[in-house]
């Protein structure tokens, strides 16, 4: 069975290191341990013996990759490969000069990640063969495709190996013929001269990249290490084992290219969410709205932290606190109906040139455009919103003032009803002391002629007791109606705790004359506690629903039932009348609004407003042809009244 290579990962992303784990033993791979401290490393290199370690270069905290692995190399000679979020050249060339054996940007494909770890691991066994053996060196020399030369101390190239002159061009004897330095670029020969020197004094130099010409002119990026050949304790010769990255050079500036321009697209885009979250979310005026707009805007460009923002609009100005005009800025005028209204500004604090050699990509100079464009439409419409508000303001005053001319209005016909009733009610009692009155009178006439004729006495002052009787209750009678309407109708806007039951039954005998010998009214009050109400405009609701109810059908009953839950009494009133058509059953509330031919439309409308005032709430089931009913729902007590 073929022992698998050992791998560990050092990754402070927990999801990352899971991710590379996964693809590293689909691979072929044995991931030893995960871990993402120098402690933890160090433990598990000495007791896992792992054969590579990935390592990320920025792990969190204090503690850096390059250190870790500038430990494991020393102490364990453990080839390492970086992996990191960010293509910064200072940090790649930190890692270089502590021996990295590669280094991968996240996000990396899976192919790029086991051609890394193949490459580092063939070359470290390489090197090793090569230091401390020379035998099959020939055989290693000629069958590789690394690139292997052997340089004299004065930089004659004395052996070169066929991969080596395949990639550059040149035949064995045209290329021997040559120093070294013949075939370094110009601008890298310094650069090469301490590489050398460092060789010379008995260094190993690893992962060290060199540029060289090629026979044709072009020029290749190589990677790989430098290192002294000994003969009796005596440098003879500087050995180089290479690996050719340049395709990868190529393809890294191009991914590094594409990555720079996607993520500046996500911060622009970014930006345009948040400028359209700001406008969804904030309430209040349009200096507000653009305040928070402009306080976004530096974070979409590629140099945030010296970025500055500024819209100028109608003489106004809205900027970031560190706004300095500068000479590194970008402008558009914002546009409205084709006429200049103010200017948005971008500026950088200081010089920051990039791949275009300019402080602005040209992604950056298109998101500009973009913003302005954003910024005259929100402009617009919030100038088109302060507009309407004013105007919605005004109409709102006018409809509260309608509302209440409206709601009098109705009181005014309740209180005709009220009036018709109470003088119905009272002309039958009256009828009775009248007509009770003249028998009285006519039989105490008689009564007394007659006995006053005979001389006898008579039981017929018995039907006087009767009729006086009789006009005593009519008294009564009118005493009942008399007292009820002080109830239903109690002048005050303050709010008591009212009996409902009892409010209920003053509105079914102000409404008896209008019921009777037609509606049967059942009643089902519940033991329920006094509730926080006007007691006066509860009565009207219960008034305007028993109408509806009663002129919904020539006969039937009327169920009027009560009763209470935790901190609310509920009422229904269900009739078995026509119901209300489906079509219209949203409309039932709204102001005019009705389904009979002489009423105002008003009476269900005041009454979802009364109850809405009292905290409470007023639905409707209703089924056309078999009735509706009528609930209601009110706080025992009103809360921020």
């Amino acid at each position: 069975m073929i022992e698998k290579d050992k791998i560990l990962i050092v990754e402070d992303e927990e999801e990352f290191a899971e991710l590379l784990e996964e693809l590293l033993v689909e691979s072929g791979f044995l991931v030893v341990g995960k871990c993402s401290t120098e402690k933890s490393a160090l433990e598990l290199v000495r007791t896992k013996k792992p054969d590579l370690v990935l390592m990320d270069i920025m792990l969190s905290g204090e503690e850096s990759g390059i250190i870790i692995a500038e430990k494991i190399s020393e102490k364990y000679n453990i080839p390492v490969i970086y992996t990191t979020a960010y293509g910064n050249q200072s940090i790649v060339e930190k890692a270089k000069k502590i021996g990295a054996y590669g280094y991968l940007i996240k996000p990396f494909k899976k192919e790029y990640l086991y051609s890394a770890i193949e490459v580092a691991l063939y070359r470290h066994r390489m090197q090793i063969k090569l230091i401390k053996s020379g035998k099959n060196y020939r055989d290693v020399f000629n069958g590789t495709r690394d690139l292997i030369q052997s340089l004299k101390e004065d930089g004659r190239i004395d052996l070169v190996n066929p991969s080596w002159l395949n990639t550059l061009g040149y035949n064995e004897e045209e290329l021997t013929a040559l120093t070294i330095w013949d075939i370094i670029p110009h601008n890298r020969k310094s650069y090469f001269k301490e590489i050398m020197s460092k060789a010379l004094n008995g260094e190993t130099l690893t992962n060290i990249r060199l540029t060289f010409k090629k026979k044709d002119g072009n020029e290749i990026i190589v990677e790989g290490t430098l290192f002294p050949r000994y003969e009796e304790e005596r440098i003879t010769s500087i050995e180089g084992i290479f690996h050719d990255m340049t395709k990868h050079e190529k393809m890294k500036i191009i991914l590094e290219r594409q990555n720079y321009i996607l993520n500046q697209r996500v911060r622009e885009l970014k930006c345009l969410f948040s400028i359209s979250n700001i406008v969804e979310i904030t309430e209040g005026t349009i200096d507000i709205v653009l305040q928070k707009i402009v306080e976004t805007l530096p974070y979409a460009w590629q140099y945030p932290d010296i970025a500055c923002a500024r819209v100028s609009l109608y003489g106004r100005e809205y900027k970031t606190n560190n706004f300095k005009d500068t000479k590194w800025k970008k402008s558009r005028y914002l546009l409205i109906k084709k006429e200049p209204v103010g200017k948005l500004d971008i500026c950088y604090l200081e010089e920051r040139p990039n791949i275009n050699d300019g402080p602005f990509m040209d992604e950056e100079l298109h998101l500009i455009d973009e913003i302005a464009e954003r910024l005259e439409k929100i402009i617009e419409e919030k100038e088109m919103e302060e507009e309407l508000l004013k105007y919605t303001s005004k109409l709102e005053e006018e409809i509260k003032r309608q509302t209440q001319e409206l709601i009098q209005t109705e009181k005014m016909i309740s209180l005709g009803l009220l009036v018709a009733g109470i003088a119905h009610e009272i002309n039958n009692p009256l009828s009775y002391i009248k007509a009770t009155t003249e028998i009285l009178k006519e039989d105490y006439l008689d009564l007394k002629d007659n006995a006053l004729k005979k001389g006898i006495k008579t039981n017929k002052f018995k039907e006087l007791e009767e009729s006086i009787e009789t006009i005593s209750g009519g008294i009564e009678r009118i005493a009942t109606i008399t007292t009820t309407l002080k109830r239903f109708a109690k002048p005050t806007e303050e709010k008591n705790f009212e009996d409902i039951n009892q409010g209920m039954k003053d509105t079914l005998v102000i409404l008896h004359n209008k019921i009777k010998n037609r509606i049967n009214i059942v009643t089902e009050y519940g033991n329920i506690p006094k509730v926080e109400c006007n007691i006066g405009q509860i009565n009207q609701v219960f008034l305007n629903v028993l109408l509806n109810a009663s002129e919904s059908m020539d006969t039937g009953d009327i169920i009027i039932k009560t009763w209470n839950d935790s901190n609310w009494v509920h009422i229904t009133v269900e009739d078995m009348g026509i119901g209300i058509p489906k079509d219209k059953r949203n409309r039932i509330f709204d102001p005019f609004f009705t389904t009979k031919e002489q009423g105002t439309g008003l009476g269900l409308s005041v009454s979802y407003q009364i109850i809405k005032d009292h905290k409470g709430d007023i639905k409707i089931e209703s089924e056309e042809g078999k009735g509706t009913k009528v609930n209601i729902s009110l706080p025992i007590k009103v809360e921020n009244k």
